[in-house]
């Protein structure tokens, strides 16, 4: 009797855990569904406004951190384990540190860790191809720049990046310009551009590769100014900077970042920036492609992306994570620390980041056709 008694109690209690815990519902850390999530607005103001209150001192980090967990919604049973972050580039590199910092802000919010893994080769199709056969379970997700959308103009792929592969976020915009050496004759870029009007074909730039958006700008750069333009390609970073230091080339197109030393010791100056606003804090009379009128959609960039067919939830949820991440005083310290701020603005969510992809892709095909099939 007293065995069936014990018995029947464990089952009594049994049940009521089930009945209380039904009558609870969902909590914050076990998840939402996610018809019951709030507007994204609603969610970047929370994020955006508990940022604020870090950055005036109104709030330490730790409250910060536990205050922006509360505000994003989050998937039902997602994450409960490491997520690996797949950089299709060698380590040490612009995409790779990007990915880490932001990575280590994001895991703040995640509250499970990031593995990062280098798969660099093929102009980074060793990496796109491995996530985009991974499970889209939000495990694996990838950094990812103009690349895909180039090596789909300019290759045959086994998929469609831009159609296949599940936006997430994008931070960090255009950085780039066009420099001379400390000797070059052209101190303006109008004086460069007079020049190569009268002299088809012997204006050179030392860029990252013939087959990227590289390629993509100096095609846009033709078309605009009436002028003809050799690309001549240097992967590695260090040589690109000995021929346009040489002399043997007339211009560069890099980052502004890996370049400052270059800058401030005046061995290398900037012609034009790439974008709608001029760098003012490079150098506030050098002009920028919109003050000619000039738009060029194929530039470079940097993001977030996942395998095809990622849920809606979760993709929603990583925005928001490397969002807060991406605006944490840390990730503005290492941003600063390489002169990514000089950035232009560039914050783009999941919907805007595919439009945008989209746009890449048609203007270098266009550009591709055009300049190719003559």
């Amino acid at each position: 009797m007293r065995k069936a008694m014990k018995y029947y109690s464990i089952l009594m209690l049994a049940c009521f855990l089930v009945v209380a815990a039904a009558g609870r519902g969902s909590t914050a850390e076990e998840g939402l569904p996610f018809e019951k999530w709030p507007a994204r607005a609603e969610v970047i103001k929370g994020i955006d406004g508990a940022i604020a209150e870090l950055n005036s001192g109104k709030m330490n980090e730790a409250d910060a951190v536990a205050k922006i967990k509360k505000i994003i919604p989050k998937p039902v049973g997602y994450p409960k384990r490491s997520i690996q972050a797949v950089t299709p580039w060698g380590p040490g590199g612009g995409s790779d540190l990007a990915m880490r910092n932001a990575g280590r802000e994001a895991v703040k919010f995640l509250g499970v860790p990031l593995v990062y893994m280098n798969m660099p080769g093929a102009g980074s199709e060793m990496g796109n191809s491995f996530v985009y056969k991974q499970a889209p379970d939000g495990y694996t997700i990838l950094s990812v720049n103009g690349s895909p959308m180039a090596n789909a103009v300019f290759s045959k792929l086994p998929y469609n990046f831009v159609e296949e592969f599940t936006p997430i976020f994008s931070g960090q915009g255009y950085s780039e310009a066009f420099f001379v050496g400390r000797n070059s004759p052209f101190k303006t870029w109008d004086d460069l551009v007079k020049w190569a009007k009268v002299n088809p074909g012997k204006f050179t730039v030392a860029t990252v590769g013939k087959t990227t958006d590289d390629q993509f700008v100096i095609w846009k750069v033709m078309e605009h100014f009436g002028i003809d333009i050799v690309n001549m390609s240097f992967e590695v970073a260090g040589e690109r900077r000995t021929v346009v230091l040489g002399g043997h080339v007339v211009a560069m197109a890099d980052s502004i970042g890996p370049v400052s030393q270059l800058l401030k010791s005046g061995d290398l100056r900037p012609l034009l920036y790439y974008g709608p606003k001029r760098f003012v804090e490079v150098d506030p009379n050098v002009p920028c492609m919109g003050d000619y009128g000039l738009e060029v959609k194929a530039l470079r960039w940097r993001g977030i992306a996942a395998p095809p067919k990622l849920p809606k939830d979760i993709q929603e949820y990583l925005y928001y994570v490397f969002y807060a991440a991406h605006q944490m005083p840390e990730y503005k310290k290492f941003e600063k620390s390489v002169m990514l701020h000089y950035s232009q603005p560039w914050a783009k969510n999941p919907d805007e980041l595919k439009e945008f992809w989209t746009n890449f892709y048609k203007e270098g095909k266009v550009l591709y056709d055009k300049y190719t099939k003559k």
